[in-house]
């Protein structure tokens, strides 16, 4: 975010010459006395042509006072209460007219728009100041004794309801003694406007979406404070509250804001079209008087988003998955991503103890059924298990992410997203096991439990696998296994822990799944579901094989660590016809 401070197109200093006395003001029956007492008298005070009005524009000569503009003025010499003058004529002419106790030599601080403000408590301290409550939430503007609350909305006419404005004069009564005074002032403007645009960039576009914004709200800045005359200081509220700014069908969003040294907002923007984007800047110098035309990249807000970002990367809690007939927005039809991180299609509801361990699945309809195994590079056939299908791959010898060809073959999770996920590669595993504790263990999901391997980023034992009882079982990501449990029993597992879905939450958990090798024209399964886990990853090793994510419970109560990209034997590397699961990584704004 860049700052760009222009001079004189807000301009704080109004300089005006002294004017004559007004015939049409009161002295309120006072005689003539000596100048330099103290007395009430009719102050005329000039403000000529200049940049700081009451109308605002971003012009240098388009400000302007608007006839029956109320100001209010405190003597600063002699204190006393707060008076309110009122603008007279326009452009060189204009004079603010009122009554006010004053001596000649007097300093009076003068404050646009008038505005009595409620006592608080700590006012009484300072008894010879004057205190003007101001908003950034509630904008105020005095015209012809009527006080109006306004809230800001982007637009340039808007910001005279927060065109807060001081400046002091030193009054001069003639030596006769006249119940009249005179002045002149300078007026500076005591906000910043910034100028806003927003853009959000997506696969290598950026898009400005200004003009489809209807919400603005700037949290984490000053939005209310006590404007001093007497010191011509602002003291800030301690409890900040957010601005909003409700907008439409604006190619710019002007937002009026206090000064501030260490300038440090958050934005969240809301479209017209219900989505929500945030960006954060923090500590710049905003000067009062000024305009910054500011453009900010957004990033997309997602509640409760389906990812976990681990090293730079937003690993996605669920599985690619593909339901027929199904609607998701963001989504190619039919695709999806599973509502629970322990969900897989047909799970097995024991996974020990199936004798054989196989699942019958749909043998009709095997080019449009639910699943959620794929073939390496496949795009147009990815979810179809039919036999005609099996060869259906992309034999590329390079690594596919974000990979479409022709939308057959590449990588499916980046096409079936529309470009907000993609595969990860093998470099990625490798640092999300060595960023995180890895934890092994089961999930009592309703269709039955869920044996996995759970990545969490809690600091305990980063890059590691830690037991039951907290005990280091082995370093994560290497070739080897151990014995888990006995007799099938690994709820009594030393090894295997029973995870909760809060567990579950604050990582990435990877169920054992199966795979899908049995191609069949009639009846068919899955090999090993809720045992073994297989994870496509981006990379691959020939035309044939690519490299995997994988770990396994065996049927002896053997834990094969979970390890990526690394072959069984003598470079035997998976087929790429093979289908396994898919956990995407988030790339999308």
């Amino acid at each position: 975010m860049t700052f760009k401070k222009i001079y004189g197109i807000i301009l704080g200093a109004v300089v005006a010459g002294l004017t004559s006395c007004s015939s049409e003001l009161s002295s309120e029956g006072n005689a003539t006395v000596n100048p330099n007492e103290t007395a009430r008298r009719a102050l005329t005070i000039a403000v000529g042509d200049g940049g700081t009005r009451s109308v605002v524009s971003l012009e240098t000569n388009g400000n302007k006072w608007e006839n029956g503009d109320l100001f209010g003025a405190f003597n600063i010499t002699d204190p006393g209460s707060l008076e309110s003058l009122i603008a007279k004529g326009s452009g060189a002419s204009t004079k603010l007219e009122g009554n006010i106790n004053c001596a000649n030599g007097d300093k009076i601080g003068v404050f646009f728009p008038y505005k009595p403000s409620p006592n608080k408590p700590y006012y009484n301290q300072y008894p010879t100041h004057k205190f003007v409550d101001i908003s950034m939430i509630n904008g105020v503007l005095s015209s012809n004794g009527t006080v109006a609350q306004y809230k800001q909305n982007g637009t340039i006419e808007n910001l005279k309801y927060f065109d807060y404005s001081y400046g002091t004069t030193t009054v001069q009564v003639n030596a006769d003694g006249s119940a009249k005074a005179t002045g002149s002032v300078n007026m500076k403007k005591q906000y910043a406007v910034l100028g806003l645009k927003f853009t959000v960039t997506k696969n290598s576009t950026t898009t400005d979406i200004t003009e489809n914004v209807k919400k603005v709200t700037m949290s984490n800045v000053t939005d209310q404070g006590d404007f001093d005359i007497a010191t011509g200081e602002l003291r800030k509220e301690e409890v900040l509250t957010p601005i909003e700014i409700q907008t439409s069908n604006l190619d710019r969003i002007y937002v009026a804001v206090f000064p501030d040294n260490n300038f440090s907002p958050k934005f969240t923007v809301e479209t017209n079209d219900n989505k929500t984007y945030t960006v954060s800047v923090s500590g710049k110098k905003v000067e009062a008087a000024a305009y910054y035309p500011i453009t900010l990249q957004v990033k997309e807000y997602i509640p409760n988003p389906p990812y976990i970002e681990i090293d730079g990367v937003k690993w996605g809690k669920y599985n690619l998955q593909y339901t027929p007939n199904s609607k998701t927005v963001g989504w190619k039809d039919g695709y999806h991503l599973a509502k629970n991180p322990w969900d897989y299609f047909y799970t097995e509801s024991s996974p020990m103890n199936l004798e054989p361990n196989v699942i019958k699945i749909p043998s009709s309809n095997a080019d449009n059924a639910e699943f959620d195994h794929f073939r390496w590079g496949d795009i147009s056939k990815a979810h179809s298990f039919a036999y005609d299908d099996k060869d259906h791959y992309d034999t590329s010898v390079e690594n596919i992410e974000k990979k479409n060809s022709n939308n057959e073959y590449g990588d499916i999770a980046y096409y079936a997203s529309k470009g907000d996920w993609r595969l990860p590669n093998v470099a990625e595993f490798e640092s999300l096991m060595r960023n995180t504790t890895e934890y092994i263990g089961y999930y009592p999901s309703e269709a039955g439990d869920v044996l996995g391997v759970l990545f969490v980023p809690d600091g305990v034992a980063h890059g590691k696998i830690i037991g039951k009882n907290g005990q280091v079982v082995s370093s994560s990501n290497v070739n080897g296994n151990i014995s888990g449990f006995s007799g099938k029993n690994y709820q009594t597992s030393t090894i295997v822990r029973k995870f909760t879905a809060e567990e579950i939450s604050k990582g990435i958990f990877f169920p054992a799944t199966g795979t899908f090798t049995n191609y069949s024209s009639g009846p068919t399964n899955l090999n090993n579901a809720g045992r073994m886990g297989y994870y496509w990853t981006a990379d691959c090793f020939n035309a044939t094989q690519a490299k995997s994510f994988t770990f396994q419970f065996a049927a002896n109560g053997r834990v094969m660590f979970a390890t990526v990209g690394n072959s069984r034997a003598d470079d035997i590397f998976p087929p790429k016809n093979n289908m396994y699961s898919i956990r995407p990584i988030y790339i999308g704004q």
